[in-house]
């Protein structure tokens, strides 16, 4: 038996599993650059997200499949065939910024979105839908108007059709205040990341089992005397 853990450590450390591989819960993680960590994922809300849940003594596991550039369609892709592999217990999706960039058929993104959270609760996994907000970016002709004051209905819809968390994403961060950003309207830099997993940190932990409280100033008895 003892030759048998040895060996299961050995093969651990051989593969590079990480300890945290077998964490009582999984978070999945999907969307763009922002989600990346604008290309660098120790930036990001993610890895913040992780290091404070860690800190405050949780046993999680996070996997980000934030890809820098990438739209809903791909993001479908790469959920529905992580689903079966992952079997998270948390599903956080923040897709959608790039379509809107691109200026993608939200039908298409409506439709790829219900798909993933479809998916994710047929896994059991609870929900968690970024709110994404376009409204006040700086577009100046008149047929982009009705496109992004209709964006955020996408996601409202969504939230309230499959009963799902939802938090607000970027319309609180990037998009209207310009402290937040890097200067693009789009990508939060190290205040915005901050912000983003201030915003999102109570949506994870009120899903996360109760943690079990130590007690402290414990007194020892002598028996003896």
């Amino acid at each position: 038996m003892k030759k048998f853990f040895y060996n299961l450590i050995i093969a651990i450390i051989i593969l590079g599993f990480p300890l945290h591989a077998f964490a009582s819960y999984k978070i999945v993680f999907i969307g763009d650059s922002i989600t990346q960590g604008n290309r660098d994922p120790l930036f990001g809300y993610v890895y913040l997200m992780e290091k404070r849940l860690s800190e405050e003594g949780y046993d999680v596991e996070i996997i980000n499949y934030g890809i820098y550039g990438t739209e809903t369609s791909l993001h479908r892709k790469i959920l529905l065939d992580a689903l079966p592999i992952d079997h998270p217990d948390i599903v956080v999706i923040n897709s959608g910024m790039a379509d809107s960039l691109n200026l993608r058929n939200q039908i298409d993104i409506k439709d790829n979105l219900a798909v993933m959270i479809e998916n994710s609760l047929k896994y059991k996994a609870k929900v968690i839908l970024g709110l994404i907000d376009i409204s006040c970016r700086q577009w100046t002709h008149p047929v982009y108007y009705n496109y992004k004051m209709s964006f955020l209905e996408i996601y409202k819809s969504l939230a309230s059709k499959y009963k799902i968390q939802s938090f607000p994403f970027l319309d609180k961060v990037t998009l209207k205040f310009p402290e937040y950003n890097m200067g693009d309207s789009v990508h939060p830099n190290e205040k915005g990341h901050q912000l983003i997993c201030d915003l999102l940190y109570p949506e994870i932990v009120i899903n996360l089992p109760k943690k079990e409280i130590q007690p402290n100033n414990i007194v020892e008895v002598d028996n003896n005397q």
